[in-house]
């Protein structure tokens, strides 16, 4: 019930009601069920990802380190929980343009999915894609480019259907050749994007894949 009512306030964006509600639950479990590890470090999660919504990311990452060290030591067997705080942290050093540091707990997540969660291939795109995003800020780009052709693949070959993470992915392709100044590369992945988008998202047209380009 505490959780739930935490999820409303959340929803809400009353950020400190979500959060008183989230440390009761919490502070009942740590008292009464200390030995419900799993439990505890999702409720402990959950306090930073509602750090994290209001941009406190020293704060919310110091509660998904915390939630890590718990996992980590007693449920070190729960891969992708532990995946999932990896790159909780990464976003939070992304946010924050600590581009190193986001690139190794990023690195963390996807060798850990790579090792023991092979078959989650969309989290791996998604990974991949987030990886991509850092090696381009960091303007290394044939390694971005490497990273998002590998997201790419993933999405195409296991959710066809996902036009719009598809097109998304053809277009940050395009922006690192555009860097490279392989204008014609460019292009064609470009129009590869808005031709998807045309097609099968056209609410979206113009609005997703062009301005990103732009």
């Amino acid at each position: 019930m505490l959780i739930t009512i935490s999820n409303e306030f959340k929803q809400e964006k009353r950020y400190d009601d979500a959060l008183h509600y989230l440390d009761r639950a919490l502070n009942i479990r740590e008292t009464h069920l200390p030995s419900t590890y799993e439990q505890i470090a999702r409720h402990i999660n959950g306090i930073g990802l509602i750090h994290h919504e209001q941009e406190k990311y020293n704060e919310a990452r110091q509660y998904y380190q915390r939630a890590l060290d718990i996992t980590e030591k007693f449920n070190a067997s729960a891969y992708d929980d532990i995946a999932v705080l990896l790159s909780n942290i990464s976003l939070t050093f992304q946010q924050q343009e600590d581009y190193v540091k986001a690139f190794d707990f990023r690195n963390r997540s996807l060798k850990i999915r790579e090792t023991h969660l092979s078959s989650n291939h969309l989290q791996m795109a998604d990974g991949l894609n987030e990886l991509g995003h850092i090696l381009l800020a960091q303007k290394k780009y044939d390694q971005a480019l490497c990273s998002y052709k590998r997201a790419l693949e993933m999405r195409e070959t296991f959710d066809p259907l996902g036009y719009e993470n598809i097109a998304s992915l053809l277009t940050s392709i395009s922006n690192v050749l555009m860097l490279q100044e392989k204008l014609d590369d460019a292009f064609d992945f470009q129009s590869r994007s808005l031709k998807i988008l045309e097609i099968h998202c056209p609410t979206s047209h113009g609005s997703s894949a062009y301005c990103q380009y732009s």
